[in-house]
């Protein structure tokens, strides 16, 4: 069977309310039946870690640049110039499709290019909050 047979097959059996994989039926709509559906979430969370490793071994290692937070869940890839969203919009266009995996694959597409860094989602949030992290801030904000 060739890739174009394959694929054919694999499309109508979605249009047919059928698992992609072995024809049986779909679950709620979906591409998979019960088996291969969770499968495919397996094979893509792996998928989608192995590509944000790379990404954080390519901007100095899993390792916030901020507080030294080493937990991979945590860590995110920071825009240096505190441009993020601009930048998303200008290469995704609008909506929320310029997040995770797409986001890993452009920069793994654009050879990751400088002016981005490892940071923990706390650190990231906070720079683009206030202007600053905590962590850094010689006069902290203090709650009464």
């Amino acid at each position: 069977m060739t890739y174009e047979t394959t694929k054919q097959t694999r499309e109508t059996r979605r249009a047919n309310g059928q698992c992609r994989e072995c024809g049986r039926r779909s679950v709620n709509g979906g591409a998979f039946c019960t088996k291969h559906r969770d499968a495919n979430r397996l094979s893509s969370r792996r998928a989608h870690l192995q590509l944000k490793l790379n990404a954080l071994n390519a901007y100095g290692g899993a390792l916030c640049a901020c507080c030294g937070e080493k937990h991979v869940e945590f860590l995110t890839i920071d825009h240096v110039n505190g441009d993020g969203a601009r930048h998303r919009r200008k290469i995704f266009g609008r909506g929320r499709a310029g997040g995770g995996s797409n986001f890993y694959n452009w920069l793994k597409r654009n050879s990751y290019p400088p002016g981005f860094r490892v940071l923990c989602y706390n650190c990231n949030c906070a720079r683009g909050a206030f202007g600053y992290c905590p962590h850094t801030a010689k006069q902290r904000t203090k709650v009464k």
